[in-house]
């Protein structure tokens, strides 16, 4: 796991590519997925830097973050910082349903396969529900916006579906796909079991 604390993968060639690892305009679209659940509190599993915790703290969510990558919490800005966790998605410092949202984006496909189940009983074990982007293989804007060449494993959306309780809403992680989210979401959380919700 030592690429996550190499510069090459943020700001390089090999994992975002340049202009390297930013506030992406489609953060705004993932934090508008977020609070359609109106969750009291957020993990954000998979941080970086906190741009996402910073921006829900100030609209009054209780926020934390974590992420394995200490290259990218020492770049966090210093007001945030207090709320960010070096750690690991298979090993949560968290009480059981500590959370009322387990929020991840672009984060499983990264995890080995050894650790996989590892990390998906540990996000169900502290969050009482969750949204997970992850790259999917029946997302046709993967091979468009996606390539990334450090990821572990792609899967079918349905798939990774399948690893998670109704609870866990699983979406493709690309941009299409969080703005058919946060424009649809509500219609879909309402009329639609969370195992039920297809999308791209």
């Amino acid at each position: 796991m030592v690429k996550f604390d190499d510069p090459e993968y943020w700001d390089g060639n090999t994992g975002y590519r340049p202009p390297g690892y930013a506030d992406f305009t489609v953060n705004t679209l993932k934090e508008i997925c977020i609070m359609l659940f109106n969750p009291q509190s957020v993990l954000d599993v998979g941080c970086a830097c906190g741009f996402g915790v910073h921006r829900l703290r100030r609209l009054g969510y209780n926020a934390v973050g974590l992420d394995i990558s200490k290259f990218m919490l020492n770049k966090a800005e210093s007001g945030i910082k207090p709320y960010l966790i070096l750690g690991t998605a298979w090993s949560l410092p968290f009480r059981d349903k500590q959370f009322g949202l387990v929020f991840s984006s672009g984060v499983l496909e990264h995890i080995p396969e050894t650790k996989l189940n590892a990390a998906v009983s540990e996000m169900v074990r502290v969050g009482r529900a969750g949204l997970i982007g992850v790259s999917c293989l029946d997302d046709v804007t993967t091979s468009t916006e996606d390539i990334d060449t450090t990821h572990e494993m792609i899967k079918m959306r349905a798939d990774w579906q399948a690893l998670f309780p109704p609870s866990f809403i699983v979406i493709s992680d690309s941009e299409a796909s969080w703005r058919l989210f946060a424009t649809t979401g509500i219609q879909m959380l309402m009329t639609t079991p969370p195992n039920k919700i297809t999308l791209p």
